[in-house]
């Protein structure tokens, strides 16, 4: 007792119990005994203790009776919780706060959406449910540290706690995912808004962190009441799905969930199931698109593309089901496909005396997550026959980028085998005359978005002309993509690119056209009437 109110012993002994409680603690002026206590074994109460400095505490009161010598006789068993209250209000704040950023977490926001929504009903108002991911943040905690990663994350919140709505909330749903609740008359117009503003100041405002200075771009999906649901469980999920889409749009970008969306997630869903079945049906196909010296119209090359023949929907492009293989666990299995498929086609030819390239393209997964990729390499080449030198394998930015020095090896290594090694969409990227210094590289490919409106005196014309300059002073090859005319055949020949692809060429064929066309035709086309473009 002497430890909890501060009074010494002759000053407790005595002393009526309301004089160590605060008033607030007893309204009534006493404490509420009574004979029922007798029955009940005692009752318990919160109460608030008084300390002889005045300060207050937290007291748990058990008050209890019995029989004495003088009839019924009461007494009270008090302890200090103090520190029980402040346990309890930490769980409490654990449970609904993101200890990193300190912004609600997933629990809390689930909570006030649903008192939300009941708000917007009544109010006949809108909702709307804005969900951001961070690009590419895998790189930030691959590279510099997953240290640096969570203080990212805490500056993310800070920056999403300024643009925030007046009346809205923010909360971390966990990882490099946050959400954003606006509310009002005009909450979907608001959270167009927002988004936009988020995307701006992330484009435009670097994050400084430890020292760096780092540009991180963030996609964001939004859902909105009523239009699109009431439910809070379907907001989100709807929410989620618009991020998807705008993430596939190469991130940076903000959309609102459509209806077009959630079946396109669907057809996702519905192909991923069917992957497993497909490989083991054998319904995926190679097809060769031609690869021509623009020098002198000869055959040089045939680049392998994958098709699904879906047994109910037909022949699939790859931008109609690749997205989905390299989401799934199936994504190495398919590469490797490709790859044992071509060096076989590619032997084929070989023996029958037709040395033409083949290339394929290398997935990041492929060439990073296989712990014996040069072997496999090699004894695929072995068991098919073809000439290391008949093979060449296309990578894009996505694969360069990571661990730079294992994938400076590996080429390394690779280009001692004697294969052949191109970068593909070649001006698109981020850092490309960085990768040409870097890594041993025989080839570019231009990418087809600076080919397809070539003219002379153009931007493109400039762009493509220091680019084939460029490549010649390394000792690099060029090929053009999305070449559809004569006239852009004279065009790249006259400003020194070595080869061309496209549909002025020879669309993607199924093995034995392109063998019919272009095989037994001696490298040459039956036929130089350009083909008419089709879809990919």
């Amino acid at each position: 007792a002497e430890s909890m109110f501060g009074y010494g012993a002759v000053e407790m002994r005595g002393k009526p119990l309301q004089d160590v409680l605060a008033k607030s603690a007893h309204p009534h002026g006493a404490l509420q005994f009574n004979p029922d206590m007798l029955l009940t074994g005692g009752e318990v109460a919160e109460l608030e203790g008084r300390r002889k400095d005045g300060q207050t505490f937290p007291i748990e009161a058990r008050l209890f009776g019995w029989e004495g010598a003088r009839g019924i006789e009461y007494g009270a068993l008090l302890r200090d919780v103090s520190v029980r209250k402040r346990e309890t209000e930490k769980i409490r704040y654990l449970a609904q706060v993101d200890t990193l950023t300190g912004l609600a977490n997933r629990h809390t926001l689930r909570e006030h959406l649903d008192a939300m929504l009941m708000e917007a009903e009544a109010q006949q108002s809108e909702l709307a449910v804005l969900v951001l991911d961070l690009d590419d943040f895998k790189d930030v905690n691959d590279s510099l540290g997953h240290t640096c990663g969570d203080e990212l994350l805490f500056a993310v919140a800070a920056r999403l706690r300024s643009l925030q709505p007046r009346e809205g909330l923010v909360a971390r749903l966990g990882g490099d995912e946050f959400a954003i609740v606006a509310t009002g008359a005009c909450a979907r117009d608001d959270s167009a808004r927002i988004a936009e503003r988020i995307c701006r100041s992330f484009k435009h405002e670097l994050f400084s962190i430890h020292g760096r200075k780092l540009q991180v771009r963030c996609s964001i999906g939004i859902a909105t009441y009523p239009r699109d649901t009431a439910s809070p469980e379907q907001l989100l999920s709807n929410a989620d799905l618009a991020l998807y889409q705008a993430k596939a749009e190469r991130g940076g970008k903000w959309r609102f969930f459509t209806e077009d969306i959630k079946e396109t997630f669907h057809a996702k869903l519905s192909l991923e199931a069917e992957l497993e079945k497909a490989i083991e049906n054998g319904e995926f196909e190679l097809f060769y698109q031609p690869q021509i010296s623009l020098a002198d119209g000869r055959l040089t090359g045939a680049e392998a593309l994958i098709r699904w023949r879906h047994p109910q929907r037909g022949m699939l492009s790859p931008a109609e089901f690749m997205p989905v293989v390299h989401a799934s666990a199936f994504s190495n299995e398919v590469a490797w496909w490709v790859l044992r498929e071509a060096c076989q086609r590619g032997a084929d030819w070989q023996r029958a005396g037709r040395a033409i390239r083949v290339a394929v393209n290398l997935s990041p997964s492929q060439l990073l997550q296989s712990e014996d990729f040069l072997q496999t390499v090699s004894r695929l080449l072995e068991r098919s026959g073809l000439s290391p030198a008949l093979l060449e394998l296309e990578v894009t930015e996505d694969t360069l980028v990571k661990d730079h020095d294992r994938v400076a090896a590996i080429f390394s290594q690779l280009r001692e085998l004697g294969i052949q090694l191109s970068f593909d969409d070649f001006g698109t990227g981020y850092g490309s005359l960085t990768y040409l210094k870097k890594f041993p590289l025989d080839r570019l490919k231009i990418d087809r978005s600076f080919v397809q409106e070539l003219q002379a005196g153009s931007d493109d014309f400039a762009i493509v002309k220091s680019t084939i300059d460029l490549a010649k002073a390394m000792g690099l090859k060029v090929l053009a993509e999305g070449i559809e005319r004569a006239a852009t055949v004279e065009l790249l020949a006259g400003m020194g690119c070595d080869e061309g692809q496209g549909y002025h060429f020879g669309r993607p064929m199924p093995a034995e056209e392109f063998e019919r066309r272009w095989v037994r035709s001696g490298n040459r086309p039956k036929s130089s009437r350009p083909v008419e473009a089709t879809a990919a």
